[in-house]
């Protein structure tokens, strides 16, 4: 079973599309994992879904998509020890 993992993507940046998405989450799939795509509407929604998806027992995979904002996003919403982080 592949490793999930949760791709944070920044629908307000100018260098989001669909396409790009697509693109992304193909390379994902194709490397082995099994992305599933979270398009959060602010920062605020971002941090919030980061921080549910933290566990220190059973770290998710989370990885950013984007510049060093969305990058500092995700960060943010991280609890020590509670994921692992890709950029």
């Amino acid at each position: 079973m592949p490793q999930i993992a949760h791709v944070v993507f920044n629908p307000a940046s100018g260098s989001y599309t669909p396409a790009r998405v697509d693109r992304i989450l193909h390379g994902l799939r194709t490397a082995g994992l099994a992305p599933q795509p979270l398009l959060p509407a602010s920062e605020v929604e971002a941090i919030g879904a980061v921080r549910a998806l933290c566990n220190p027992a059973r770290p998710p995979l989370i990885i950013a998509v984007g510049g060093d904002g969305t990058i500092n996003t995700v960060i943010n919403g991280m609890t020590p020890q509670g994921a692992t982080l890709g950029v």
